[in-house]
This record gives C-alpha cells, structure tokens and sequence, in this order.
C-alpha cells in the first residue's frame, strides 16, 4: 500500500518519535538519580534532578501534543487518498464486474471496512515505528546500567516472536467472520430503511425488527469474538511483562545488596524494561492487526489493480444496427428467460417492444446495453461482438434509460447534462418548459426533493439530450401524467437518424409513432411492422 509510505512524512514522524522517546529514557535516568540522592541524603541533587525531570516531562507533553496532530493529519491524507483512488477504481469497473457483489457490500466497504483498515493498519505500523525507536533506546539504556539484563530482553523478543503465528489462523477467520455478518447486516438495514414506508402501511415492524435483531446480534457478537482473540494476545503479553518486572527487580534486588548498582539503578532498570516490553507488546500487536485485515488489503489491491480487458476492435463509422444470434440467458442457470434469440435492429427505425409482464423484455435492453455480460450467443454492433469492444467506446454510442428513475444531488441542468457538452442552453430550457419542470427549484435536487413523475422526465430529458445514434429506453413514460406522454411521443416521432428501442405497456394510438414492433411471448420473440397484428399478438391469449 503505497499510499502510506511517503518516505518525507515518515522520516519526520520517526525523528519526532526518536525525540519524544529520548526523553522517556532520559526520564528513567532522572528518577534513578533522584532515588540516589535521597538515599545518599544529598539535597542538593535531589531538587536538581527533580526540575530536570519536570522539564522532561513538560518536553514530553510539548512533543506528544505536535506529534500526535502531525500523525492524525498524515493518515487523514493516506485516507485520501487511499479512498479517492479506490473510488476511481471502482469506476473503471465494468457494469457486468460491479454488478457481482451487492450495493451493500460497496457502502460496508467504506464506512466500515475502511475505517477499521485505518485502525489496525495504518496507525498500528505508526505505533510500530514509534515503539520500535522506543525499543532501540531502551535497550541502549539498559547496555549502559547493567548489558547482563539484555538477556532477559532476548529471551522475551523470542518469546514474543512466536506469539503472531501461534494465534493468526484464528484471528483472520474471526476477522472474515465479522466481515460477512456486518455485509448481510448492511443488507438487512438497507432494506428496511428504502422499504419504511411499506413497513409502515402494512403495521408490519415487529417481524422486520426480529429478523434483523438476529443479523445484529451475529455482527456484534462475531466482534466481540474478533477483539477478545485480539485482547488473548494482549494478555499474554501482559502477562510476560509482569514476569519481567519480578524478574528485573529479583536480579537487580540481588545486585544492589552485593553492591553491583545502586538502588536508583533498580528503579532505572525496571523502567527501562517496562520500555521494552511495551514496544514488543505493540510490536506483536501490530502484527496482529495487520494479519486480521489482510482481506481488506487484498480488496483494495484488487480494486486499484483493476483494468478493463483490452479490446482490439473500434467501429471505423457511426454504428447503423445491433444484432442479436442465438442469444440465450437464466438468472438461475434453469428457466431461461431469453431463448435463442436472433433479431436485429437497424437504424434509423424506430422500435417498440412489447409483451407482457415477465417475459424478458428489460433483460433484452440490458443485455443490448452491455449490462449483462453472462449470456450465450453474440450480440453484435456492426457486425463487430460487443465483447471486442471496450465499455466507454461502446457507451458512447449508447443512451440506456433503465427503469429505475435516478437523480444526482446537483442542479436540474445538471442532471440533464452530466458533465457532458449536449444540447444548447436553449434547447435544453425548452425541454424542460415542454415537459413542465420549470417549477422543479434550479439549485440542488435529490431524491427526496421531488416527485416520480418529475424523476421520469428528468432521466428522459438526460438520456434524449445524449449524443448518441443508439437509444434504449425501459418504460419512460410509466411515471408520466398524460401531457407528458404526448411531449415524449412528439419528441420520439421527430428524431430522426437514429436507431430507437422503446419498451412499453402502451397499446394505444401512441405506438403507431414506431415503425416496428417486437412481440415477446414464452422466451421467443416476434418482429411486425403491422400496428393491428402487434396489438393482436400480445393482446391474444
């Protein structure tokens, strides 16, 4: 993770964490005199060394207060940047590849996954750098009192050096453990928040509440499991310093009643240990953490990893028609729900697909949209495979209205333009007063802000304006009061020179603007140019 090793920052960081440490041994030195001058009854030195050690201390606390925000705004920076570029590579995604893991498992990804990344990772390598500055100066302390306490230092680093392996098999499956039921959580939680008002007209909380109560319970107590693995190692740790305290002041004990040190040596010793101790306990700690979120890395390696497979082939003109061969597709490997279908539509006709319900109509538009990607068959544009073709060339030549009407949090023009150079100011003005949105606020917009109807003519309006000779569309005018529906069919039948797919439930007048119509019944599909015959074949038992 490349994002954290700024060799600059960290340098600083190791030189602030050598000068705060510095301190913290010196302070042990300090106190070792002050307990040497009251035993030897020397005044004089006891307040000297006192001041200096209030001094240190006051250093001390100067140094960890600047250290601790310069840290704290380093990794805040990582963050970052870690998540703008994991953004960015979500986005070079293609639709077929984001599509595989749930839109609950992206938002656990970063407000959960994400955070405990930072934890256990980046600032555990930070208390790692420090602790190990920590533990160098330390054991040069010691060296200078008594080098025969080095050896019980050896022996608790090889001690402590197997403690990682010994407990990271089950800290990594607790850690995934945890992972997988807060992702069925986030699952559970989304559902009935996007579904309150369901709930709430069918006075049916209670069994939502019980289910996921269930879902919670497994998350909460699957950390509990992950962070009491995690305090094991912790504990045992402690427990090897507490050893090693008895340990120090047994030995040292000894050697100050031979006159080997002095009683302030004792007190020197025992600190200067306690300094070892701890960094190894971080140290170990540190290797914990980072093991338990390997999965983490690993996503975000893999997202930053990804590229889209290259594609070889480009259209040399502007595409005139896409083909269907053969074409067949289930959702559940079992009941197919499109059956060797072979159909092409050529441009500049336009289309209109109708049926009824379920019987494949959107999976058609999707599967023409390059949206799904596990079919059999070829679909082809130009006679080229939409597979040799990369995703942003072939969505430029693509306007796809799906049937869930979605809008940004930005402004009505932008939401209709997209970033994009489109239509004029004054042609898009127009096609806003056409389809009434005028009262629509122009500053920000969301969701919640305005109405179904207003969303359908928003996302119809956006997919209209693009530039592209290809045009699918998913029941556009389901949401539509009826003055609505006439501007669209207006707008439909006077555009010219492209290739137009519509899907709808509209057996009216209004399909008589298409000039052919595709007939899908029991996963075939049927092409007529003859309104009454269309009507016939779908309104037929």
């Amino acid at each position: 993770m490349n994002y954290f090793y700024k060799k600059r920052r960290l340098c600083i960081i190791g030189i602030m964490s050598v000068v705060y440490n510095s301190f913290s041994i010196l302070f042990a030195f300090f106190l070792m005199n002050v307990t040497d001058s009251i035993i030897d009854t020397n005044i004089r030195d006891f307040f000297k060394y006192v001041i200096y050690s209030m001094v240190c201390v006051l250093i001390q606390i100067i140094l960890y207060l600047f250290q601790t925000k310069y840290i704290n705004n380093y990794v805040a920076y990582c963050m970052k940047n870690l998540k703008e570029d994991l953004l960015k590579g979500i986005c070079r995604f293609s639709y077929q590849y984001f599509s595989k893991s749930p839109m609950e498992a992206y938002q656990s990804f970063f407000l959960n996954d994400l955070q405990l990344f930072e934890k256990q990772y980046y600032r555990q390598i930070i208390d790692t750098l420090s602790s190990a500055s920590l533990l160098i100066i330390a054991i040069v302390g010691v060296c200078f009192i008594k080098p025969i306490f080095l050896l019980i230092i050896i022996f608790i680093l090889t001690v402590s050096a197997l403690i990682p392996f010994i407990f990271k098999k089950k800290i990594l499956e607790a850690n995934q453990t945890y992972t997988d039921n807060v992702e069925i959580y986030f699952t559970s939680l989304s559902e009935i928040l996007q579904g309150f008002s369901i709930i709430k007209n069918y006075n049916v909380s209670k069994p939502f509440v019980e289910n996921i109560s269930l879902k919670i319970r497994l998350a909460e107590y699957s950390y509990a499991d992950f962070q009491t693995k995690i305090m094991r190692v912790n504990a045992f740790m402690a427990f090897i310093g507490q050893i090693l305290v008895l340990i120090s002041f047994a030995v040292g004990g000894y050697l100050a009643v031979i006159g080997k040190i002095t009683t302030g040596s004792i007190v020197a010793l025992s600190q200067l240990l306690t300094y070892t101790i701890e960094p190894i306990s971080v140290i170990i700690g540190t290797i914990t953490s980072i093991n338990a979120v390997d999965n983490i890395k690993e996503n975000c390696e893999q997202i930053l990893k990804y590229t889209e497979k290259s594609q070889s082939n480009k259209l040399l003109c502007i595409p005139k028609k896409i083909s269907m061969k053969n074409v067949n597709f289930t959702y559940d490997k079992i009941n197919k729900i499109i059956n060797n279908a072979t159909i092409t539509f050529e441009s500049p006709y336009k289309y209109a697909i109708i049926g009824k319900n379920g019987m494949g109509k959107s999976t058609i538009l999707q599967l023409i949209a390059g949206m799904i990607g596990e079919y059999s068959g070829d679909i082809l544009i130009d006679d080229v495979n939409i597979k040799d073709i990369s995703e942003k060339e072939y969505n430029s030549y693509i306007a796809y209205l799906s049937q869930s009407a979605f809008v940004f949090s930005m402004s009505l023009e932008e939401n209709i333009k997209m970033f994009r150079k489109t239509y004029s100011q004054e042609q898009i003005r127009s096609l806003i007063n056409k389809f009434a949105l005028n009262k629509v606020p122009e500053s920000k917009i969301s969701i919640e802000t305005i109405s179904g109807g207003e969303k359908a003519k928003i996302t119809a309006i956006r997919t209209l304006t693009k530039q592209a000779p290809i045009i699918l569309m998913d029941e556009p005018t389901a949401a539509m009061d009826e003055r609505s529906k006439e501007v669209f069919d207006e707008i439909i039948s006077n555009t010219e020179g492209k290739l137009i797919i519509v899907i709808t439930h509209r057996l009216d007048e209004s399909l008589k603007k298409y000039d052919r119509y595709v007939i899908i019944q029991n996963t075939q599909m049927y092409m007529t140019s003859d309104f009454n015959e269309a009507i016939s074949l779908v309104t037929k038992e």
